[in-house]
């Protein structure tokens, strides 16, 4: 067996892919530091043996950058979607002063495949 080699293992193996329909979707926005953010939800259905109806589950999805502004100007509401990225976390504080843990889909790549 060959040994182990770290540099043979991808960037990162915090990552996922889903296809879906976009649900919803928010007006861009700029952070603080002057970087663009497009929030908008996207609907996958979630299919399993014993169910007698499919469900779906809906997810919050973030792009930033040069995504977003592409995104802003092509995707709506209805269109079918494969995209990839990685869960991220954040911690933030209230105005109570009570931490909350927050977890968020950063889109890295979206192909508009149909809708």
């Amino acid at each position: 067996m060959a040994p182990f080699a770290p540099e043979s293992l991808p960037p990162h193996l915090n990552f996922f892919h889903l296809t879906g329909r976009v649900k919803e979707r928010r007006s861009i926005k700029v952070s603080s530091k002057g970087v663009y953010l497009l929030e908008f939800i996207v609907t996958a259905r979630k299919d399993t043996e014993d169910d007698t109806e499919p469900r779906s589950e809906d997810f919050k999805i973030e792009a930033w950058g040069s995504l977003a502004t592409r995104l802003d100007r092509s995707l709506r509401p209805g269109m079918y979607v494969y995209l990839s990225g990685v869960l991220a976390s954040r911690v933030f504080e209230d105005r109570g002063k009570i931490k909350h843990l927050r977890f968020s889909l950063k889109a890295e790549r979206l192909e508009i495949l149909g809708g």
